[in-house]
């Protein structure tokens, strides 16, 4: 987390961070996940005269299990193509579809036939429209990365078993 100050030529521009709920904990902005629930980051200027803060919801391995919040869905059958790696284990990556920074739904991997890929189900309240991004995080490391494309949700299967969407690391 980044505070911002206005006007921008505040002279004394440190803060003080904590957590106020044992989900979280924050270090210079940094803030790491302990465990799965929901809690919020403070930051108050060195003053003391300004607060603001951020809602935290740790999602435990970006599990997802409100299918019944949805009136839509969406299937995605992919390959995917990460480090340079078309085949990697669960254990390595996470691959989850958003929209905007909204979990909407995990990749499950699947074979079938000597074939692997992903099957993503995706949900959504739209009929047609949201941008659906696919993020891999690789566990025991920082970072999220985009994977493309990028889908249009429109409530259709893409990709086939015998034909999946290709996707892999965007590059910046």
């Amino acid at each position: 987390l980044t505070p911002a100050f206005v006007p921008d030529s505040v002279s004394l521009k440190a803060v003080f961070w904590y957590a106020e709920a044992d989900v979280a904990s924050v270090q210079n902005g940094l803030v790491t996940a302990l465990k799965p629930g929901e809690g919020k980051v403070v930051a108050v200027s060195v003053s003391g005269e300004l607060r603001d803060s951020c809602r935290v919801q740790v999602i435990d391995n970006w599990l997802f299990n409100k299918p019944a919040y949805y009136r839509y869905d969406m299937v995605v059958y992919a390959s995917t193509r990460i480090d340079g790696l078309l085949e990697f284990s669960p254990d390595d990556y996470v691959l989850a579809a958003f929209v905007g920074d909204e979990l909407r739904g995990v990749g499950v991997s699947r074979q079938a036939q000597r074939i692997s890929y992903y099957e993503f189900r995706i949900y959504s309240n739209r009929p047609r429209g949201e941008t659906v991004e696919i993020r891999a995080y690789r566990r025991n490391h920082t970072g999220v990365r985009l994977l493309t494309p990028t889908f249009a949700f429109d409530g259709e299967t893409h990709g086939s078993l015998s034909h999946p969407e290709q996707l892999k690391v965007k590059q910046e």
